[in-house]
């Protein structure tokens, strides 16, 4: 009766090590699962409104931890001058969101909003508020 627990402890062993059960870099998996749609690739995007009046400008943050690229349309600067300065977004830690340029000066500050993703808190006028898209 021991060689028979011996043979399936053994055919178990072997078993496992065929399908890389010990393995410690699990490597690429082979086997696709999902797919990315391309436009979620590119970081996040919000279209903006102003003043309560919505345009085509659109506003991407790419990059990843507190200080990321921000890129705005060429309809955001028309619609708010200030934001054809801005360089950068960055997240700060009480939740609230900075538009820098790249000379330091903050362009418009921001929290979370009420049915907007984003609302402005600065400039006062006017009220900005980001979508998500």
């Amino acid at each position: 009766m021991k060689m028979v627990y011996a043979g399936i402890v053994a055919a178990i062993a072997a078993l496992a090590y065929q399908q890389d059960f010990f393995a410690q870099d699990a490597g690429i998996d082979p086997v696709t699962v999902s797919s990315i749609k391309n436009g979620l690739v590119g970081g996040e995007k919000f279209f903006l409104v102003a003043g309560g009046v919505k345009s085509d400008c659109v506003i991407t943050a790419v990059g990843e931890g507190p200080k990321k690229d921000l890129t705005v349309t060429p309809d955001c600067s028309q619609q708010l001058p200030a934001l054809a300065k801005v360089k950068w977004w960055i997240d700060r830690d009480d939740g609230s969101v900075a538009f820098v340029s790249s000379s330091g000066d903050v362009a418009a500050e921001f929290a979370a909003g009420d049915g907007a993703a984003l609302e402005s808190f600065a400039p006062r006028e006017p009220l900005l508020a980001l979508f998500a898209m």
